[in-house]
């Protein structure tokens, strides 16, 4: 199994020694520390940290990108607390490199931020819109009329995202994956690096737009 992994690595042009982690089922010929998978990569790259994954279902490689990328980011839409807590783990185990310390704690440090978890809710609501129609308009022969239904669905789609009904909901669902890492669910205020640059008023009777000061309403817009 290992030779097979290292394999398809190299065939997607890969490098094994860019690898900074290693993610299974609970299969002890995959998660075994001793002359299994996950031991045998890390002798390969001491980096391959193994993280145990006890609800991982394995994909065919034939995956389309955009449902590759919601099953990429279903984990965090979905068990948040777990990546959480793996990534925790991980920054608190004085035997793994400092360096992959230091990645967790950035990691963490992204996913303890309201916006961010905000923007986890939204872009899995796109990419569940988008997803149905590259599929379909990936088939040999898809239907014209089935595709501009679902385009005239996506389109209303994204325009509802835009009304405060579809923002309050979204916040909401951000609340309660805030509540599963304990965090408050705001908008945190932080001071820009930079002063907001002011835009230069061209004509006598143009007024100057004040900058958005509220956070909620900054990530909003």
């Amino acid at each position: 199994m290992t030779e097979i992994i290292i394999e398809e690595l190299t065939n997607m042009g890969l490098n094994l020694q860019d690898i900074r982690g290693q993610g299974y089922d609970n299969g002890s010929n995959m998660k075994g520390d001793k002359a299994r998978v996950q031991s045998r990569i890390k002798n390969l790259n001491s980096r391959a940290f193994y993280v145990p994954c006890s609800k991982l279902t394995l994909k065919p490689l034939s995956a389309t990108r955009w449902e590759s990328r919601i099953e990429a980011l279903k984990p965090l839409r979905f068990q948040i607390g777990e990546v959480y807590n793996a990534l925790l783990s991980i920054y608190e185990n004085q035997d793994i490199d400092n360096l992959i310390r230091d990645e967790s704690s950035g990691l963490l440090n992204c996913i303890k931020q309201f916006k961010f978890l905000c923007s986890i809710v939204v872009w899995y609501k796109i990419l569940n819109c988008i997803n149905p129609i590259s599929k379909l308009m990936q088939t040999k022969d898809f239907d014209q009329a089935s595709a501009l239904d679902l385009l005239k669905n996506c389109k209303k789609f994204f325009k509802d995202l835009r009304s405060d009904k579809s923002f309050n909901e979204s916040l909401i669902a951000a609340g309660e994956l805030a509540a599963e890492i304990d965090i408050e669910a705001n908008f945190e205020s932080t001071i820009p690096r930079h002063r907001i640059r002011r835009k230069k008023n061209i004509f006598p009777y143009e007024s100057r737009d004040k900058p958005i000061e509220d956070p909620k309403e900054k990530y909003k817009i």
